[in-house]
């Protein structure tokens, strides 16, 4: 107990220098708009959403900082002691922001993503809980057969997914709880929170068709991701994961053991993949050694999005890039270059209309192209801590 005390006081005491620095204090709230705390950016780009003007929303994760690895600063504390509520995922995803709620000078309520949904999130796209799946039909696709059997799926996790937001579904069951919750709190603005919600939700409704219409087509239904955070997109929209390069319970720098990196590797040879998929919060050399050896295309998934990261700048955004990006690496020939396949089309076809709703019955398949956005192929841009940049 002692020494608990004696580790809060001297936390504490970094925190006070700190926030005495010249220039390090988190900026003041603007005058008259109540503070929402949001542990990570996409999360806050949609309660950002919701509230529109009347509110000011600032993220808690570091920029360039992956979830699994966020610390409470004291420049996280000092924008808690601003803020009237916390907002965050759940699940053990987040428990850097909860800690910093403990160090700073006013406990403001948090609400989690995970309860505000209000149901399990190991569900596939019918609506059943994993644990009822037998497990040979997990993460396979409608119709889908077996496949080659020399390799077996990555292990199911000792708990659920906790990649929450990465689902659309899912999404948009948190933005209609969050939405009656912010009304209740903040009456004064149903109204507006009402709007907002029934405009964010209709374009929810579209990013879930989007994903389920292309990623239905695409040729190849196995991929390899980093790790763990798009299985929840795997599973609802009917792809199956034959890899994870990382574990994150076990390496949270996300290192790549060499049993990884051969299961990989052994992977790719037998569902003769085109494509892995990196993260930009994460090393890449081991993803180098792969494309080396191999001959596969390193395409980037990225879970956060930031702003001022072109086509990454809302979690709509982030989304539909993330599945522009899928939608190319499960749609490329093995055998024959010169063919073209279901993501060529699809690519040749996307409008320069981010983040909203195009029109649909273009081609035969009546299927809404994907809006534009541009892949990554460098290193991501620098990300900003919050949503409204001083």
């Amino acid at each position: 107990m002692r020494l608990a005390l004696l580790q809060r006081f001297e936390w504490l005491a970094i925190a006070a220098l700190a926030s005495a620095g010249c220039g390090q204090d988190a900026p003041p709230a603007k005058e008259g708009k109540p503070v929402i705390a949001v542990s990570i950016y996409p999360v806050a780009s949609l309660v950002e959403q919701l509230t529109g003007d009347w509110a000011e929303v600032t993220t808690l994760l570091q920029p360039g900082v992956s979830e699994h690895e966020g610390d409470f600063t004291p420049d996280q504390v000092r924008r808690l002691d601003r803020a009237e509520l916390l907002v965050v995922v759940g699940m053990g995803l987040d428990p850097w922001a909860e800690q910093a709620v403990e160090h700073a000078e006013q406990k403001v309520p948090v609400w989690r993503m995970s309860d505000l949904i209000g149901s399990r999130a190991d569900v596939d796209p019918t609506g059943a809980v994993s644990a009822d799946i037998p497990r040979d039909e997990k993460n396979s696709p409608p119709g889908a057969g077996a496949g080659p059997a020399k390799l077996q799926p990555p292990p199911e996790p000792a708990s659920p997914n906790n990649h929450l937001w990465l689902d659309p579904v899912l999404a948009r069951r948190f933005v209609a709880a969050l939405a009656e919750k912010l009304a209740e709190r903040y009456p004064a603005h149903r109204d507006a929170i009402q709007a907002a919600t029934v405009k964010l939700d209709a374009d929810l409704k579209r990013l879930d068709a989007e994903y389920r219409d292309h990623l239905a087509v695409v040729p190849q239904r196995e991929l390899i991701t980093f790790h763990n955070a798009f299985d929840l997109i795997a599973r609802r929209y009917g792809l199956k994961i034959v890899a994870h390069l990382t574990d994150i319970e076990s390496t949270p720098g996300g290192e790549v053991t060499p049993d990884r990196f051969l299961e990989a590797i052994k992977a790719i040879k037998n569902y003769q993949l085109n494509a892995v998929y990196a993260e930009p919060e994460f090393p890449d050399e081991a993803l180098k050694s792969i494309r080396r050896e191999t001959g596969v295309e390193v395409l980037e998934l990225d879970p956060l999005g930031g702003p001022r990261q072109a086509g990454y700048e809302t979690y709509q955004e982030m989304m539909r890039s993330n599945l522009k990006t899928l939608v190319k690496g499960q749609s490329q020939p093995t055998e024959e270059p010169e063919t073209k396949g279901a993501g060529d089309e699809l690519h040749r076809r996307i409008p320069v209309t981010p983040n909203s709703s195009p029109a649909r019955g273009e081609g035969s398949s009546g299927r809404a192209p994907l809006p534009e956005t541009t892949t990554p192929t460098g290193p991501p841009p620098s990300r900003q801590g919050h949503l409204n940049p001083d």
